[in-house]
Formats: C-alpha cells, sequence, structure tokens
C-alpha cells in the first residue's frame, strides 16, 4: 500500500548493509528515506529539513542515539524519534526516553 504522500523519514546508521535493508524496506512501504551514516551528518540533515520520523542506531561512529536525540531537541521537539539497539540496559533505555526519544527498539 502506498501513501498520496509520503511521510519523510531520517534514517541514521553506519553499517552499510543495514543502512541499505531497512531503507528499502521502508520505501517499499511507501516512506520518503533520507540515509545518514553518523551524528554530524544525520544532525546536519535534521537542522535543514523537515522529518515525519528520526530512525537511528544507538551506536554512531562519533557518538551515541542518545547524544543525538538530545542534540535534535535542542531544536525539534515534536518529531517522534525512535531509537534501536541491541543493547538491553535498562539505564541506556531510560536515558533515551530522558533525552526524548518516544520509543526504543530492541533489535537483537
Amino acid at each position: 500500500m502506498t501513501r498520496s504522500h509520503s511521510q519523510r523519514i531520517l534514517f541514521i546508521e553506519d553499517t552499510e548493509d543495514v543502512r541499505y535493508y531497512v531503507s528499502h524496506l521502508l520505501k517499499a512501504a511507501g516512506y520518503e528515506v533520507t540515509l545518514a551514516e553518523n551524528l554530524v551528518d544525520g544532525l546536519g540533515l535534521a537542522k535543514i529539513e523537515d522529518y515525519d520520523l528520526y530512525l537511528f542506531d544507538y551506536h554512531l561512529p562519533d557518538g551515541t542515539g542518545i547524544e543525538l536525540c538530545r542534540l535534535i531537541r535542542t531544536f525539534d521537539t515534536s518529531t517522534p524519534i525512535l531509537i534501536y539497539s541491541s543493547v538491553t540496559d535498562e539505564d541506556v533505555i531510560n536515558a533515551a526516553f530522558s533525552a526524548g526519544a518516544q520509543g526504543y527498539i530492541n533489535k537483537s
């Protein structure tokens, strides 16, 4: 099912295979997907474009998803943020929500 107006997702992931497969799945579901490989590039895109969802990994080569979440929340307080990770530590999950994420997806 395609949407008449694509929702825009900023997907930030440093692993090329994951970036490829997830973005293709999202596109097949009718979403417009913008890709970034690291915190700095993702943050730059978030500052200049409007998105309907931010989706990113907890582990990024130049920081964490929690750091990125905090940075995005300094200028965008409403767009939903989903962080995903194999990290299941409750302190990390709670920190993600405290930083402004709406969801934390366990990928293991």
